[in-house]
């Protein structure tokens, strides 16, 4: 074999060596895969501040008198109230089913730190009975909210 022959020879198996070697580097393996995740969501890490009704005056049978209620939210975010729900009790003998103050649906978003407020009345019936045992009584509204 001629010398040129072996040279043309030994670059073509050179360059046949540098393909495969080249195409060795782009040589992958295809899968499939699956997997998952979890988060757990947060709660509410401090309650809502709920305040209203101090020391309403002029409240008697068949009358209703504004109160106002303030929301306070103490978190460091914003916190969606629905509605604020009352009860109302009564001291001594008074009959706590004679006082009316109805849910409030208040549907908001509450900054972190904010307040909302709003006014609705607080009512007393007058059916026909003796009520003396309301004077001077303490109505207590306690609140809750969802």
């Amino acid at each position: 074999m001629s010398r040129a022959r072996k040279r043309v020879l030994i670059v073509a198996a050179m360059a046949v060596l540098g393909l495969v070697a080249a195409l060795g580097g782009y040589a992958y393996w295809t899968t499939g895969g699956s997997g998952s995740g979890t988060a757990t969501a947060g709660t509410t890490t401090n309650n809502l501040v709920i305040t209203g009704g101090n020391a309403v005056d002029n409240l008697y049978p068949g009358s209703s008198v504004p109160v106002t209620v303030n929301v306070h939210n103490p978190n460091s975010y914003s916190v969606h109230v629905d509605t604020v729900s009352t009860v109302v009790t009564a001291s001594g003998s008074c009959d706590a089913s004679w006082f009316g103050f109805p849910a409030k649906v208040l549907n908001q978003t509450i900054a972190a730190g904010g307040d909302a407020q709003f006014t609705q009345n607080l009512t007393m019936s007058d059916p026909d009975v003796n009520q003396d045992a309301c004077k001077n009584a303490t109505i207590t509204l306690t609140y809750s909210s969802n």
